[in-house]
């Protein structure tokens, strides 16, 4: 690596999370020294940290063009891809940089990070534990040595690891936010908090510590706190798996609901078991923008939420809205179209929480959600205009019954 003051700079201002200067100053230098192996590497960081993945790769491809031989060009490779969601390249070209250089714990604590988003959490820890092997000390090697440790539910160890990371540097934002997510886990809310709060101290653009300190915030609320438990569940759980919770849900209820209807006597034992695994069906979706809107609501934790964030917990608050006009007006006055109003308002949160959502999913996801809320506004209007029960109606409802497996399907395919 050079020692060139100029490039020192640029590789400063990437970690000061200033891409777009660092970019511009790399192209100045790039313009003179078009095949410099470490500008290329460095431009392919920067261009990748302000969301232009395509452009990144095709850069980082180009100094691997020139040099196939040199690790860490693989390792910047697996960085950049990490960043754009595209986990399996992101391992193979890491695993390249590991058989080309095997005493570089960098790339190794780097596939760990890569595999534990995989949920290969057993070949995660042996990764890490490579690194580790390698530089006992390795910051990265053991925050994500912790964090393998904790899906794998031996969390003495996990605490003990991240410990030693923070004895190594009890300054580092990384560490610190990652023992919040991990404390988060373990039910541990308010220390969740604390380590939360140091890191944002430390590093206050982290969108990694300011998530955590969100959840932590709404976990305040027992409801939310069990929810979370689920969904980190959840998340340990492979594609495959996630698929058999989700249709062994369904089939549960289905089989509920026939017995119900076929066998009229357990209606009265059977009903309350059916109400109550559609509570939980749909808490499951709505909760998280909910918490979301009475984050929104709060005069200090409005200042957590991003800009997509604050917008789907306006339109929340709006859906709700909906919800209760709809509800205030079938008491007063008994026109079932008021109830169509209440339904399309509530409903429509589940596609309006998942609007904004990591950006191989977005798109469709949009659309979709678009699609609906013009569908299901249709009904509403001819509810009131004219039959109750009518074809927009029908059409919305098979649509958000669709959309729940869609969404699913997206965002456990990303995995």
């Amino acid at each position: 690596m050079t020692t060139n003051p100029q490039l020192a700079k640029a590789d400063l201002l990437l970690r000061q999370d200033r891409p777009a200067e660092a970019e511009r100053l790399l192209r100045q230098h790039l313009a003179g020294d078009p095949d410099n192996l470490h500008l290329l590497a460095l431009l392919a960081a920067a261009v990748a940290g302000q969301d232009r993945p395509a452009e990144a790769v095709q850069v980082i491809d180009r100094a691997i063009g020139l040099a196939p031989e040199v690790g860490y060009l693989y390792y910047i490779r697996g960085q950049v891809l990490l960043r754009s969601d595209r986990y399996a390249e992101a391992e193979t070209a890491l695993r390249e940089a590991i058989s080309l250089d095997t005493l570089e714990p960098d790339a190794y604590a780097l596939l760990a990070q890569v595999l534990l988003v995989r949920k290969r959490y057993h070949d995660a820890l042996a990764a890490a534990d490579e690194a580790l092997a390698l530089d006992p000390e390795h910051l990265h090697g053991l925050n994500m040595r912790g964090a393998a440790l904790v899906k794998l539910d031996r969390r003495e160890e996990s605490a003990g690891t991240i410990a030693g990371a923070l004895r190594e540097d009890p300054d580092n934002a990384y560490t610190h936010t990652n023992y919040g997510w991990s404390l988060l886990e373990t039910g541990d809310h308010r220390a969740a908090a604390d380590h939360f709060a140091q890191a944002l101290r430390r590093e206050p653009g982290s969108d990694y510590a300011r998530g955590g300190m969100v959840e932590a915030l709404k976990a305040k609320n027992p409801v939310y706190k069990l929810y979370l438990r689920y969904a980190f569940w959840m998340n340990k759980l492979t594609a495959n798996y996630q698929w058999g919770v989700i249709v062994g849900f369904y089939v549960l209820y289905r089989l509920l609901r026939w017995s119900a209807d076929t066998y009229p006597e357990l209606a009265p034992y059977l009903t309350p078991l059916l109400v109550l695994l559609v509570a939980l069906g749909v808490s499951t979706w709505v909760i998280g923008p909910i918490g979301d809107l009475l984050l929104r609501l709060d005069a200090h934790g409005r200042y957590l939420l991003t800009a997509e964030e604050t917008r789907t917990a306006n339109v929340v608050g709006g859906c709700l809205l909906l919800t209760l006009v709809g509800l205030t007006g079938y008491v007063f006055s008994g026109a079932p179209a008021f109830l169509v109003l209440a339904g399309y308002g509530f409903s429509m949160i589940l596609p309006v929480g998942l609007y904004y959502t990591p950006a191989r999913t977005r798109h469709l996801l949009r659309y979709y959600a678009v699609g609906l809320a013009l569908l299901g506004g249709a009904g509403v209007v001819v509810a009131f205009v004219g039959a109750t029960f009518n074809l927009f109606v029908v059409g919305y409802l098979l649509g958000l019954f669709l959309f729940q497996w869609v969404a699913n399907y997206q965002v456990i395919r990303d995995y």
